[in-house]
């Protein structure tokens, strides 16, 4: 509901799991304020420009996925250090196994 008293002023914010900025409405538009929606204003979170929003939110969403790529690698590597490990054990618990019953 627009207030003259106080105009209303419409910034964008995002959700990292939608792939549009949202239109909100503001009664001041800076921090320490809050949004319509009851959110508090940040400069990284609310912006002037649905331009500036999509920016922000691509970049964000860029930075998340190319950690994620990094960590599965990271995993990768991992998991093949410990194939190698299960590879030189496994047939020596074997045949540690296999000895231990003739005896």
């Amino acid at each position: 509901m627009k207030d003259e008293r106080h105009p209303m002023t419409t910034m964008y914010k995002y959700n990292i799991g939608h792939p549009e900025p949202i239109a909100v409405e503001c009664e001041t538009p800076c921090w320490p304020n809050l949004d319509a929606d009851g959110d508090k204003i940040y400069e990284n979170s609310h912006f002037l420009s649905k331009a500036a929003a999509f920016e922000e939110l691509i970049k964000n969403l860029n930075a998340r996925v190319e950690m994620d790529k990094a960590r599965i690698k990271e995993f990768e590597i991992n998991l093949a250090s410990i194939n190698d490990r299960l590879a030189t054990f496994a047939p020596i618990l074997q045949e540690a196994q296999q000895k231990a019953q003739e005896k």
